[in-house]
């Protein structure tokens, strides 16, 4: 029997599951974000 999983992983999940969705993620965001430095910050609030 499978339950709700932790709060932190299913964010996770749905966060993940955003990028098989191509109409959810814009790709000419993805060059702003590989220049940006974000290392260590959350990516979700």
């Amino acid at each position: 029997m499978w339950s709700k999983p932790p709060p932190i992983e299913l964010v996770n999940v749905r966060l993940l599951a955003g990028y098989c969705q191509g109409w959810l993620f814009d790709p000419d965001v993805a060059p702003e974000l590989r220049e940006a430095n974000v290392d260590g910050l959350p990516l979700v609030r």
